[in-house]
């Protein structure tokens, strides 16, 4: 986990990782970009780690670029593979527009209501 990160022209964003029962939630909060490969990363695995059902919380996300966008679809196809649940939680549809714009709005299941915290 981290506060964060300072990119390009003082973007700040995050990728933190809440482990807890029933599920774990992944935060994705402010710009989610290239300075953020380290971080997301680390999230991977510790949110592979927890062996839970896995939300992703975007609600806070107020950018996202290639790079996180290839976060989410590596995080959901490493946790298929785990056998592991993954969802999305995207209010403001920041995400769920750009999956469906390239064509993958069906590889990421939008959750049904926004993770509670753990």
């Amino acid at each position: 986990m981290t506060d964060g990160d300072h990119g390009p022209a003082g973007a700040v964003g995050s990728i933190q990782v809440e482990c807890g029962s029933p599920h774990t939630v992944v935060h994705l909060r402010g710009d989610v970009d290239a300075t953020l490969r380290e971080e997301a990363s680390t999230a991977m695995g510790q949110a592979l780690g927890a062996s839970a059902p896995v939300v992703c919380d975007a609600s806070d996300l107020r950018f996202i670029d290639s790079t996180g966008v290839a976060f989410l679809l590596q995080l959901r196809m490493a946790t298929r593979e785990a056998g592991l649940a993954m969802s999305l939680w995207d209010p403001r549809h920041v995400v769920g527009e750009l999956l469906d714009a390239i064509g993958m709005a069906d590889e990421i299941p939008l959750a049904e209501a926004a993770p509670d915290a753990v």
